[in-house]
């Protein structure tokens, strides 16, 4: 929980961050960073985000998420931050052209909390395993679609088939493509059901 005088004092990070870096910040992602940009559980298990000290451009893009292994970057194009909530992108710091991710930096959020859910590691609620096209049918038949819009899966940006939510009872999925399955449950009960329903080789089973 924010202390009294937390959020003051990030508003004052804000502002000392856009002098810094001599721009202004979207309204959405300082938003973000003041409401639960602190909390390193819900955003940096797995990827990083940056925090506000850290924030830097580059290749005309403010960078404010990093993958675990530093292959790729989420950031916004400096052209965007006068948009309230702007799109998002990816790049591979290559030198090759910045992709697109996300309509919003608000989508790009909520799927940062999501991801950084089913790759937590957390034991006896969280697995994950190779999927068959038999799969995805009964994955289709068993789970609710959230209403999520379908998005790029960076490992594969190239592929036609993108990256979905659903969830069921006490879970959360998340399709990789259709290729993988991503599950984070609420409790070890929650992620019997989903291997009892979607039965195959989970890499979490001992």
């Amino acid at each position: 929980m924010i202390e009294g005088g937390e959020i003051p004092v990030i508003v004052g990070k804000v502002a000392a961050v856009e002098e810094r870096l001599g721009l202004r910040l979207p309204a959405s992602l300082a938003a973000f960073y003041r409401l639960i940009g602190w909390r390193r559980d819900l955003t940096s298990g797995q990827d990083t985000l940056i925090t506000l000290n850290s924030l830097t451009v580059e290749d005309g893009a403010l960078i404010y998420r990093i993958e675990a292994e530093g292959i790729v970057t989420w950031g916004v194009r400096v052209s965007d931050l006068e948009l309230a909530d702007p799109p998002v992108v990816f790049g591979f710091g290559d030198g090759s052209p910045w992709r697109p991710f996300l309509g919003s930096f608000s989508l790009a959020a909520v799927e940062m909390v999501l991801s950084e859910a089913v790759s937590s590691g957390a034991e006896g609620r969280q697995d994950n395993r190779q999927l068959g096209e038999a799969d995805i049918i009964r994955l289709e038949e068993q789970y609710e679609r959230l209403p999520f819009c379908d998005y790029p899966a960076w490992w594969q940006p190239d592929l036609p088939q993108a990256l979905r939510w659903l969830s069921g009872p006490g879970v959360l999925l998340r399709e990789d493509s259709r290729t993988w399955l991503w599950v984070f449950a609420r409790n070890a009960a929650s992620l019997a059901g989903v291997r009892d329903a979607l039965p195959g080789k989970w890499l979490m089973v001992s």
